[in-house]
């Protein structure tokens, strides 16, 4: 009687033990595949499966800003307190980088008693308009979610009982009283905290 298989007994042993081998040498070539036995320079992205390769696989130091394509990292990228002064290159920030109020303008104002102003940050003029009233404008800027600190310097005795200050768009007008909160004209410091 014939064989279901038709042929040769040798033949089918034969090929019953290549496909062993067969089998067996893909799994060994598979456990036995190092970096060592890999070429320098020679996986490439396509080799990879994505999201693959984690923090865990990059040694520390070796992606420097040439590595990255321009645009791609955005702020949920970087952790918090991971940016400082010494990360950023100076000039590189502009006013348009930060979202609205993220970073509060230095405004200040040092103005003598006749109203003509000492030192400044962000003072476009100033205005003497009489007796102990005096008006600071900070060119352009919104002042109405800041605060505004008026300090009387070198007040001596008795000379100045208090100063007050109100912003009106662009503008701090500030008022100067004495003990009998009669206006008096005087030396005073404005800081603008926004």
């Amino acid at each position: 009687m014939r064989s279901i298989f038709g042929g040769s007994r040798v033949a089918i042993a034969l090929s019953a033990l290549a496909l062993v081998f067969a089998m067996g040498g893909t799994a060994f070539a598979a456990a036995t595949v190092t970096s060592a036995s890999i070429v320098n320079n020679t996986i490439q992205g396509i080799d990879i499966l994505d999201g693959t390769v984690t923090k865990a696989d990059i040694r520390d130091g070796t992606i420097t800003g040439a590595d990255i394509k321009a645009g791609t990292i955005q702020a949920t990228d970087i952790g918090d307190g991971q940016v400082d002064g010494l990360n950023i290159l100076d000039g590189t920030i502009a006013t348009n980088d930060f979202i609205n109020g993220a970073v509060a303008p230095r405004l200040f104002a040092v103005v003598a008693a006749d109203g003509t102003l000492d030192a400044n940050a962000g003072v476009s003029q100033t205005f003497f308009n009489g007796e102990g009233n005096y008006g600071v404008q900070f060119g352009g800027q919104t002042l109405a979610a800041c605060a505004l600190v008026v300090t009387p310097f070198n007040t001596g005795v008795g000379a100045v009982r208090f100063a007050t200050a109100n912003a009106s768009g662009d503008t701090v007008t500030v008022h100067i009283k004495d003990a009998t909160t009669a206006p008096v004209s005087h030396a005073f410091n404005l800081a603008v905290i926004c």
